[in-house]
């Protein structure tokens, strides 16, 4: 299994506060998706940064492991594949992360042996907002970096369109989880 990195470290400033530590009914979003990460493998880091500090506190206070990078996401990338090799990425604002997405991808890795931008078809996703859209594509916060060249994998979870940029996305998000019933 590649080590999973969740990617905690950023400004958040197009949500207002550490978007990490944001409350989604009820559950911190970077626990919900460290919890489906360590599903899958014991090898987990969050990757936090001075940008973050109460994150950084909290996660070390869980007992989390984590790993100290620059808060920017080219340079903290660079680090983490020099100091791990090829690693899986998932963004911390990505509630409906299943450890399934992250099997898969990790799987499609290991078959064709490229680096893999997570996306979805545009045209198949029902719930989204604010997300980075190349070509009907919507890129979504999982990957897996390596040293190899960059393709598109496409995820079957449409739910991973639901990622958290601002308080209104975070709302949204919590109408959907009720909406479909589902826990955090």
């Amino acid at each position: 299994m590649l080590p999973i990195v969740v990617l905690a470290g950023g400004r958040s400033s197009r949500f207002g506060s550490e978007k990490a530590l944001a409350e989604l009914c009820g559950r911190k979003l970077i626990d919900i998706v460290y919890e489906k990460a360590v599903e899958v493998s014991d090898d987990v880091y969050i990757a936090v940064s001075k940008n973050a500090p109460k994150t950084k506190e909290y996660c070390i206070k869980k007992g989390y492991n984590t790993i100290e990078t620059f808060g920017s996401y080219f340079k903290d990338v660079k680090f983490l594949l020099d100091e791990l090799g090829a690693f899986i990425s998932v963004a911390c604002d990505i509630p409906f992360l299943e450890s399934d997405d992250i099997l898969d991808i990790e799987k499609a890795y290991w078959r064709i042996n490229k680096s893999l931008v997570g996306v979805l078809p545009l045209e198949k996703v029902k719930y989204w907002r604010n997300n980075c859209i190349y070509k009907n594509m919507i890129i979504v916060g999982l990957n897996v970096v390596s040293e190899h060249e960059d393709e598109f994998f496409f995820l079957k979870n449409d739910l991973l369109a639901v990622n958290i940029n601002t308080k209104e996305d975070l709302i949204f998000a919590e109408e959907i989880f009720k909406k479909l019933k589902r826990k955090t």
